[in-house]
C-alpha cells in the first residue's frame, strides 16, 4: 500500500510539474509576442485644409442606384465562449449579382467568398479573435491575417494589426470604434478606409466626426447586426448602403466604398417596403455646397469639425451652403418623419489637386530593434534565474 501510495504522489508530482510548466510556458510566449510588437513613432496629425475641395459624390448621378445591406451574423470569441453558438458558411462561392441586395458576412477569421457575373471574386472577412472588442473587416483580402494580440491591446498594437490588414486587403473598416479605441488612439491611428457602424447612435457618430476632424478620410459604413446580437429588437433599424452605379459589380463595388461614392440609408423594419428617400444631388460650385434629395426631410443637418452643427433646415429637399475656409470638411445627415435617416461620406479640404491620405504612424525601426534587444536580454537573464531555482529546489 505504501509503495502504491508513493508512486500516485509521483504521478501527482510529474502532473503538477507539467502543468506549471505549460502555464509558465505559455505565459512566456504570450510575453515575448506582447513585447515584441513593433514601435511606431506619431506625427501630429492635421485637420483637413487647402484650396481644394474634394467631393466624393459625382457630378451626375445614374439613373438608378444599387441598394446593398451588409448583414453581420459572425460572432466574437467571447460571444462564442459564452452562447456557444458557431455559424459558418463554407461554401465555395456566393454570387453577386445585380438582383443581390445583401451580403451576409458569417464568418469570422474565415474568408466569405463572393464572385460576380464577370467571374470577379471578392473576399471579405471579419478579423479579430481575441477577447477585446475590437474588430475590424476587410475587403478584397488576400489572405486572412492571424495575428492578434488577445488579452489587451495598446496604441502599437492596434496600429501594428491595422498595418498588417491594411498589407493584405483593399479595404479596411474599424468595426463600431468607440467600443474598443479611446479618442487619443483614434487621433493617431491610420492605415484603414471606412468606420463600420451598427447603430446611428449620437455617441457613434462622434466617433466619426473625431477621426474626421483630425484629417482621416474615412468613409461610413451602415452594416445590420443579426437579431441574435441585437440589443434594441423592438425598434430595430434596417441599413443599406446605396451605391451610386447603374450596375453592380465586384470592382465597382470596391471602388465605391474605396472612394465613398455612396451613401448610408437607415429605415425601422416597418416602413422598409415603402419608397425610400434618395440622394439627387450634391454638388459644389463656388464654394456653395448644395444638396437636393427626392423628398421633403424633416430635418437635414450639416456638421462640420470637431462635430459642430454648421446648418440646419426643417422641412426641405434642398440646402445650400456657402462654405467658409475654416470649414475643414462637411457632412450631411437627413432625418424623415417615418423614422428613416440618410447619411452622406463627407466633402473635406486638401492641399494639392490629388489627395493624398495623411499618414501620422511611422513605423520606427531603430525603436523597435533596440526594444526587442533589450527585452531578449531582460528574458534570457530572467529565465536564467528561473532555471537556476529549479535546479536548486531539485538538487535538494
Amino acid at each position: 500500500m505504501m509503495q502504491q501510495s508513493q508512486n500516485t504522489s509521483g504521478w501527482s508530482k510529474i502532473i503538477i510539474r507539467l502543468f506549471w510548466a505549460a502555464f509558465f510556458g505559455m505565459l512566456a510566449f504570450l510575453t515575448i509576442f506582447y513585447l515584441s510588437a513593433p514601435f511606431f513613432s506619431y506625427e501630429k496629425p492635421q485637420a483637413f485644409s487647402g484650396a481644394h475641395i474634394h467631393s466624393p459624390y459625382p457630378a451626375v448621378f445614374p439613373q438608378t442606384t444599387v441598394s446593398l445591406s451588409f448583414d453581420l451574423n459572425a460572432l466574437h470569441l467571447a460571444d462564442l465562449l459564452i452562447n456557444g453558438k458557431l455559424r459558418t458558411n463554407f461554401k465555395f462561392y456566393d454570387t453577386l449579382s445585380n438582383t443581390t441586395d445583401k451580403i451576409d458576412i458569417s464568418n469570422f477569421q474565415f474568408m466569405h467568398r463572393y464572385i460576380d457575373n464577370n467571374n470577379d471574386k471578392l473576399l471579405i472577412y471579419r478579423h479579430g479573435y481575441g477577447l477585446t472588442d475590437d474588430q475590424q473587416l476587410c475587403f478584397g483580402a488576400k489572405k486572412v491575417v492571424w495575428t492578434d494580440y488577445p488579452f489587451f491591446q495598446d496604441l502599437r498594437h492596434k496600429q501594428d494589426i491595422i498595418w498588417k490588414l491594411n498589407q493584405t486587403s483593399y479595404l479596411v473598416a474599424l468595426t463600431d470604434p468607440g467600443r474598443s479605441y479611446t479618442a487619443d488612439e483614434l487621433r493617431f491611428l491610420s492605415g484603414y478606409q471606412l468606420i463600420e457602424l451598427t447603430n446611428t447612435d449620437t455617441d457613434a457618430l462622434k466617433v466619426w466626426d473625431l477621426v474626421l476632424s483630425h484629417g482621416h478620410r474615412a468613409n461610413l459604413l451602415l452594416s445590420n447586426l443579426s437579431r441574435s446580437q441585437s440589443l434594441n429588437l423592438e425598434e430595430q433599424k434596417i441599413h443599406t448602403v446605396q451605391l451610386l452605379i447603374n450596375e453592380l459589380n465586384i470592382n465597382q463595388l470596391l471602388e465605391c466604398l474605396a472612394n465613398g461614392s455612396y451613401y448610408c440609408l437607415s429605415r425601422p423594419e416597418s416602413v422598409v417596403n415603402t419608397p425610400s428617400p434618395q440622394l439627387q444631388q450634391l454638388v459644389i460650385q463656388n464654394d456653395t455646397f448644395s444638396l437636393g434629395i427626392n423628398k421633403p426631410a424633416s430635418e437635414i443637418r450639416l456638421i462640420g469639425q470637431d462635430g459642430r452643427l454648421l446648418k440646419k433646415l426643417a422641412d426641405t429637399n434642398q440646402l445650400n451652403y456657402l462654405m467658409r475656409d475654416t470649414d475643414t470638411y462637411i457632412r450631411a445627415e437627413m432625418q424623415f418623419t417615418d423614422g428613416s435617416q440618410l447619411f452622406l461620406n463627407p466633402v473635406f479640404r486638401h492641399e494639392n489637386i490629388d489627395f493624398k491620405p495623411q499618414s501620422p504612424a511611422i513605423f520606427d525601426t531603430d525603436k523597435t530593434a533596440l526594444m526587442r534587444g533589450i527585452y531578449t536580454v531582460l528574458l534570457v537573464l530572467l529565465f536564467m534565474i528561473i532555471f537556476r531555482i529549479f535546479l536548486k529546489r531539485a538538487r535538494n
